[in-house]
């Protein structure tokens, strides 16, 4: 097993679980803030946060560098937009999980027009994620509104994002690239916030350490980490491991507002585990394949 694409899978795995603790984060935060003013806001102080730690590479950066990064920051900051609209305006938080998850399903599926081939066993797992996620999250109240339109909206964002984000990271020193995309993403909304919201602030301290809480680990970290993982592996690799997503979400409903999981749920939760390992089929026949071969030289030096 290539111990590169490894590290990448289990950074992206650590990605997923820190994007299903930020829903938390931004579902506490909206009861204070205007919706596109805290995304803003979140995504400029991150930005500047992670800026601080990478200006060596800043300063090295070429106006070809800043166009190419610009670029990821802007596709980034649209699917930022849309999803926290749908948060917004959704009535269901796990409709909104499901949907917004089919930006890592869509993800390998546009791999091929941004160059990246994916295997075919992550053609296989697709079907299986989307199965899997419509158990886990989908319920009879299934209704398709403006909430879920801006869901939608933002996955098929993200899908794109992720693709343009892998390859930039090919190219591009990894603190220089998650700062900029994410000073990017602040830069476009801020402005978004300032024309269609009233800027209406509670400024209650609860708030503000969940706000505090968004940037720093829901934001910062969790792009980071993204970002380095799609540094190591291809978008086609490790995108099917975010629809791990909505699995974290179901089990810290579990945990922090005390939710029980159907039977429904448990067999999402299992399709998605399944797609995932689908997706790594390849691997896993090599590592099987490897390691019956040495049983079999073990036995015929024996």
């Amino acid at each position: 097993m290539n111990p590169q694409y490894l590290k990448s899978d289990l950074l992206m795995l650590l990605a997923s679980l820190l994007a299903a603790i930020s829903w938390i984060f931004s579902k506490e935060v909206l009861l204070g803030l205007e919706p596109i003013l805290f995304m803003g806001c979140r995504f400029m102080l991150a930005g500047l946060l992670i800026a601080l730690f990478a200006r060596s590479e800043l300063l090295l950066f070429t106006l070809r560098d800043l166009s190419r990064v610009t670029l990821v920051g802007v596709i980034f900051a649209a699917g930022l937009g849309f999803w926290i609209l749908g948060l917004f305006h959704g009535t269901h938080i796990g409709i909104g999980a499901f949907l917004t998850s089919l930006g890592a399903i869509f993800a390998p599926l546009l791999a091929p027009l941004f160059g990246d081939q994916p295997t075919r066993f992550a053609w296989f797992a697709v079907p299986v994620a989307v199965i899997g996620a419509a158990f886990l999250t989908l319920t009879s109240n299934f209704v398709f509104g403006l909430g879920e339109w801006y869901y939608l909206a933002s996955a098929i964002s993200f899908a794109i994002y992720l693709n343009i984000n892998s390859r930039a990271a090919g190219k591009t020193p990894l603190r220089a690239l998650t700062s900029i995309q994410l000073l990017t993403a602040g830069a476009v909304l801020l402005p978004i916030s300032l024309l269609t919201e009233s800027w209406t602030i509670n400024a209650e301290i609860s708030i503000l350490g969940w706000f505090l809480a968004s940037v720093l680990i829901g934001t910062s970290l969790r792009f980071f980490v993204q970002t380095y993982s799609l540094k190591l592996g291809p978008a086609s690799r490790g995108a099917l491991i975010l629809t791990l997503e909505p699995v974290w979400v179901a089990i810290l409903g579990m945990i922090w507002l005390k939710e029980t999981m159907s039977a429904s749920q448990l067999l999402g939760c299992t399709l998605i585990l399944l797609a995932v390992f689908i997706s790594r089929a390849d691997l896993l026949l090599k590592v099987f394949c490897k390691s019956k071969r040495l049983r079999r030289n073990g036995h015929s030096a024996s």
